[in-house]
């Protein structure tokens, strides 16, 4: 008995992990999140618990969601100074912290609303970076949860974020956002 009470003590964390809650706010918009404390006050009473599993694809009201394309390795190539690629003032690149063992990571990939914002907007590029090689950056940047989403300027400094589960419509506006603070 001793050794089961132990056994579920130490398995919580995992269990909690896998905790995710949605809400509606007023204009009907469904939310996600892992933490329950993102959820403002005003909502945090109507927000109900989902084990997470059945969120294997989140819709928006939108569009619905795309598979994660795989990644391609591409060599380096040596440019000359009058071809070298310039940044664009005021450009935008998106950066998402995710791990492969963070349920709400796994369900943000699986959603494809990173990538359809991606391809909604020409010229934006994503960069995924796995948490457990770049603890540093993430520190940096101070990315405290997973998944986040970055949305950071030419000069990598980060001009707005998203924390937890995510919709296309919320990413856009605040693509959008970071837009407007960099120009």
């Amino acid at each position: 008995m001793k050794h089961a009470l132990i056994l579920l003590l130490l398995a919580t964390p995992v269990l909690a992990q896998d905790q995710v809650w949605t809400w509606t706010d007023d204009q009907g918009e469904e939310h996600y999140t892992n933490d329950k404390g993102s959820i403002p006050d005003k909502f945090r009473a109507r927000a109900k618990p989902t084990a997470g599993q059945e969120l294997s694809v989140v819709k928006t009201r939108d569009e619905a969601a795309l598979p994660s394309p795989e990644p391609v390795k591409v060599a380096p190539t040596k440019a000359s100074p009058a071809t070298a690629p310039r940044a664009t003032p005021g450009a935008i690149k998106v950066v998402l912290f995710e791990a492969s063992t963070n349920s709400a990571s796994k369900t943000l990939s699986r959603s494809g609303v990173v990538d359809k914002l991606v391809l909604d907007n020409p010229g934006l590029k994503l960069e995924r970076v796995e948490f457990s090689t770049a603890v540093e950056r993430a520190e940096k940047l101070g990315v405290t949860q997973l998944p986040t989403v970055l949305f950071v300027d030419d000069t990598g400094t980060a001009v707005a974020r998203s924390t937890g589960l995510v919709t296309l419509k919320e990413l856009q506006r605040l693509l959008d956002k970071a837009r407007g603070a960099v120009q």
